[in-house]
């Protein structure tokens, strides 16, 4: 009596990307095809709480999400990046001084000018708020 011998298909390895949805933005780990090697992207959408997000079926590649918007305009602030520009070197006092002409309260920011902005976007009292822009900036943006 002869035997039939079951086979089982094995699935080809694939690379395989999770997204993962914070709030500080959107990061993605992709794997070799292996799954044995990772590689961290991100972050995606910097400075938006990510609730939720997908990769488009229609085409594999782009990325949709869904997130909370508010965040801080940009503008100058002391920082280990930044420190160079409130120096007295020619070259700080040449930068600052083009970047002071656009701003009307006449300084750049320091670390203290965030705190109220950023407890009000941390907090309950800002979550109707979607889509909005908070300018710290001293009025730059005003014009």
């Amino acid at each position: 009596m002869a035997t039939t011998r079951k086979t089982t298909a094995v699935a080809t390895p694939r690379r395989t990307t999770l997204l993962l949805a914070t709030r500080k933005g959107l990061w993605m780990l992709a794997s070799d095809p292996t799954r044995r090697a990772w590689k961290l992207s991100g972050p995606h959408f910097l400075g938006h709480i990510v609730h939720h997000a997908v990769t488009d079926p229609r085409d594999g590649k782009t990325t949709l999400a869904a997130a909370r918007t508010g965040h801080l305009g940009p503008t100058v602030f002391r920082s280990p990046l930044t420190e160079w520009m409130f120096g007295e070197d020619e070259k700080a006092q040449i930068v600052r001084k083009g970047f002071l002409a656009r701003v009307p309260k006449g300084r750049l920011g320091e670390p203290d000018d965030l705190a109220g902005p950023l407890l009000f976007l941390a907090s309950k009292a800002s979550d109707f708020y979607t889509g909005h822009i908070l300018y710290a900036d001293g009025g730059y943006t005003a014009g």
